[in-house]
């Protein structure tokens, strides 16, 4: 372990006991432990703890050294923690490392961001989605096309993924391994552009940012954060934020288990129906307080 790693260590160490001393609860709700003997509910209640994992420091997932604002998933799984009256306990890794631990049912739920997809689905099983989200871009505005001045041809207006179709060859970022990826070397709307992984979000950030690429894609939400984060870079880029398609964020859960399946599905439903999910949602993306206090890494 790294002396950053440790500080970081640390930092989590003090934020995540303050969190818990108002939403733990001290025994499981009853009516899990009332649940049929060897079901998966049945085991966590007489564990007693919900083991969730996250992808780490991934604003707005994630955010350490934050007490008011832990990050977006982080609120989310306490609150479904408290909801099954379980004790929390916080597993990070990156994302194949949340689809493995799952897979293994080394962990019980992981959230971090992660679209469902047919691949991935045949190793874990996937919740309904408890966010829609849309691939979105950051593009630079230098790469915007020259205007024509005519009347005949009104200004182009930029503002989904698709668009990048009419700004000629690019050179475009994205996270390997992901959708996106997937999205930018398989559909031909992008086979004009020249497309370049990086080994994550923070990586391909900085080669936008030094023009060694024309855009960055990745999930709506993150490019929404960026922004927020740091209002300086509308100056520079263009948001591409309309959908594109649509990409569900949905709980990793080990295989089997139809039972545990099933609620939690249901506990996701209600969360949304009386409002939670929206609350939890919109204190990040309906103000920038979270990101006072922010370090982007």
């Amino acid at each position: 372990m790294t002396s950053k790693d440790t500080v970081r260590f640390f930092r989590i160490g003090a934020i995540l006991p303050f969190l818990f001393i108002f939403v733990q609860p001290l025994t499981a709700e009853p009516g899990l432990k009332s649940r049929p003997e060897g079901t998966y509910l049945r085991k966590l209640a007489e564990k007693g703890t919900l083991r969730i994992g996250l992808q780490k420091n991934v604003a707005p997932f994630h955010i350490p050294g934050n007490s008011e604002f832990p990050g977006l998933d982080v609120e989310i799984g306490l609150a479904i923690a408290k909801h099954m009256g379980l004790k929390p306990s916080f597993v990070f890794g990156n994302l194949e490392e949340l689809i493995s631990l799952a897979a293994r049912g080394e962990i019980d739920i992981a959230l971090g961001g992660v679209s469902s997809d047919l691949d991935r689905g045949l190793s874990v099983n996937f919740s309904d989605p408890y966010l829609k989200t849309t691939p979105a871009a950051l593009l630079n505005r230098k790469a915007l096309p020259p205007e024509t001045g005519s009347i005949d041809f009104p200004k182009k207006k930029f503002e989904s993924l698709l668009d990048l179709r009419y700004a000629g060859a690019l050179k475009i970022g994205v996270k390997s391994g992901t959708t996106n990826e997937e999205i930018l070397t398989k559909d031909p709307e992008f086979s004009v552009h020249t497309i370049k992984t990086f080994p994550n979000n923070k990586s391909g950030m900085e080669a936008l940012e030094n023009g060694d690429i024309d855009a960055f894609v990745a999930d709506g939400i993150f490019i929404k954060a960026q922004t927020i984060m740091r209002k300086g870079l509308l100056s520079r880029f263009v948001p591409l934020e309309s959908v594109y398609r649509e990409e569900h964020l949905s709980l990793v859960l080990p295989p089997g288990h139809p039972e545990y399946w099933l609620y939690m599905n249901f506990l996701l439903k209600e969360m949304h129906r009386t409002g939670e999910m929206k609350r939890i949602y919109d204190r990040y993306f309906s103000n920038s307080e979270w990101a006072k206090d922010t370090i982007v890494e």
